[in-house]
């Protein structure tokens, strides 16, 4: 499917649902594997002094990426309002946020000095949404750092591993404050799913007005208090 086929799917007044999410999914991973190996390049370049070609980093590039990314979410959600009603279990809203949640590592290489390649196979499995495999290459890195440590914690929590996303998200939450609103969110959606109410809900009031899923945390508030 060309451009402008892709562009006529998300105008015509009968979009189907299913390739909306095929088409963004496509676009978001396609924007991010650039990026992450535009980073790669230019780390190689500048620590190994190895270069296989001019490293061109554009602001479309920059400017693209985020905005598919929340536009996938939106479309995402949208339709699972739509098709789901407000009474359905905590456990059930909480499992549709997480499918529905597209999840992209930014490919980041903040304080590191040199390229680590269970890092850089992590980040592209994740991208792709080959969470079993990036777990595999996150817990192979010899000293990870807090977004390694997060982003497995997401990882886990992508296949079902909920005991396990806890503990790496309790760990992001106690080590550093950069993702403190997802890690409030994405901790709330894995105690919930692990069975563990009293503590999903102490994660969910500390989402504020104003915060990253307040509208959300306080929907699933209410469907927890009306079982407790």
């Amino acid at each position: 499917m060309n451009k402008e086929e892709k562009l006529d799917t998300f105008l015509a007044p009968d979009a189907d649902m299913g390739k909306m999410e095929d088409i963004l999914k496509t676009w978001v991973t396609g924007v991010n594997d650039e990026k992450l190996r535009v980073e790669m390049a230019e780390a190689l370049a500048k620590e190994r002094g190895i270069t296989k070609s001019p490293i061109k980093t554009t602001y479309k590039l920059r400017l693209i990426r985020p905005l598919l990314v929340a536009a996938a979410s939106i479309v995402l959600l949208i339709g699972f309002f739509y098709l789901y009603p407000s009474d359905v279990s905590p456990s059930h809203l909480a499992t549709q946020y997480v499918e529905t949640q597209t999840l992209q590592h930014p490919g980041s290489f903040k304080g590191v000095s040199i390229v680590n390649q269970n890092r850089t196979q992590g980040i592209m499995a994740f991208n792709n949404g080959d969470f079993k495999q990036a777990i595999i290459h996150f817990e192979e890195i010899s000293a990870p750092n807090d977004e390694d440590t997060y982003y497995l914690g997401l990882a886990h929590l992508k296949v079902g591993q909920y005991k396990d996303a806890a503990v790496k998200l309790e760990q992001s939450a106690n080590n550093t404050s950069r993702f403190h609103e997802e890690v409030n969110w994405f901790l709330a959606l894995t105690y919930i799913l692990d069975g563990r109410s009293a503590d999903a809900l102490s994660y969910l009031s500390k989402i504020k007005k104003g915060d990253w899923r307040f509208d959300e945390a306080q929907e699933l508030m209410l469907t927890l208090n009306k079982i407790n």
